[in-house]
């Protein structure tokens, strides 16, 4: 592999090309709804031997197709959002593609520098993966190779003390540590690296083993699963309701202090007497505090607005708190949305 990397010709660019794709598939593989998490390793260490000798104007096309290809796998499931296009796509991929892209082009200054590679490289993802997460309203925290490790419960306890992006770190540790090892033909560059994760997962499971004080507040969340095309019918919208109303009594039986429904689990529930109705009654029956995710169509003036009536209406998600025997819920309305 490393002697078809440092090649000459189409052969070369076949190898790293194939490379990047293959770390795209790796990490989308090994996010959640794939569920082979043991493969998140495996996507950085596949960029960063695609990047090898690449130079910085190679290591930035490799790093875009491996980010760009990524997106695609991970967010596909865009396209089954009413007007959201092909165009829209490549906006998207081009964004999400440019942080792997950084990365790559940094990896020959992380080879010059006196950090040892594996950690520096460790330390440059996750970091972008920060930017990636607090970019103010073109931010995207999801997708991350530290949410492929939800399975791993050991491993995820190191979130408890760094945060997601602390298990992030581990994640590309490990994978850029294969990688270095691989180039620079010295296994023992893996010693330190894989210490620190078994010593990160000793941790884990230690804490994990240890007796838990009893939880002071018992919630329950109840996840209705509500299907889009259930929304655009009236019998539809029923069936959700029952379906919520249900699991919230299955979830009462067991006397939480709170309860939780899905962001936009009801429509218009604020211009709907009846829903609030429906949702007071919910909340007193169960005994509980109930958050109730919610979407409220709202009219702002505008001189371009459709049919000339000088508005236009605009959908926004909220939360309505719901106590039981209160009077108006509280409400919550989403201010960071989505890009």
């Amino acid at each position: 592999m490393m002697r078809l990397i440092h090649a000459s010709g189409p052969a070369r660019t076949a190898v790293r090309t194939l490379l990047a794709l293959a770390g795209a598939a790796c990490w989308v593989a090994a996010l959640p709804s794939s569920g082979l998490w043991g493969l998140a390793p495996l996507a950085p260490a596949a960029l960063v031997l695609a990047a090898e000798g690449a130079g910085v104007a190679g290591s930035i096309g490799l790093g875009y197709l491996f980010g760009s290809v990524a997106a695609y796998g991970i967010w596909g499931f865009m396209f089954e959002v009413p007007g959201f296009g092909l165009g829209h796509s490549v906006v998207l991929a081009v964004y999400l593609g440019a942080y792997p892209a950084c990365f790559a082009a940094l990896l020959p200054l992380l080879r010059r520098s006196r950090v040892p590679f594996a950690w520096g490289a460790a330390a440059l993802w996750a970091a972008l993966d920060v930017l990636r997460g607090h970019a103010g309203f073109v931010a995207f925290p999801w997708g991350t190779l530290g949410q492929s490790q939800v399975p791993d419960l050991p491993i995820l306890q190191t979130a408890a003390v760094l945060g997601e992006d602390g298990v992030t770190f581990l994640v590309v540790l490990v994978g850029a540590a294969l990688a270095d090892a691989a180039v620079t033909r010295r296994p023992r560059a893996l010693a330190a690296p894989l210490a620190a994760v078994a010593l990160a997962a000793g941790a884990g499971a230690l804490r994990l083993a240890a007796p838990s004080p009893p939880p002071s507040l018992r919630v329950a969340a109840v996840q209705p699963a509500i299907l889009r095309e259930e929304r655009a019918t009236l019998p539809g919208d029923r069936a959700s309701f029952e379906r919520l109303a249900r699991l919230t009594r299955e979830a009462a039986a067991e006397k939480p202090a709170l309860i939780v429904w899905p962001e936009t689990a009801v429509r218009s529930l604020l211009e709907r007497p009846d829903a609030l109705a429906r949702v007071h009654a919910i909340a007193d029956e169960s005994g509980a505090t109930l958050v109730a995710g919610a979407s409220r169509a709202e009219k702002f003036p505008s001189a371009e607005a459709d049919g000339g009536t000088g508005y236009v209406t605009r959908q926004t998600n909220l939360a309505a708190v719901f106590t039981p025997g209160g009077a108006e819920p509280g409400v919550y309305r989403k201010v960071l949305l989505v890009p």
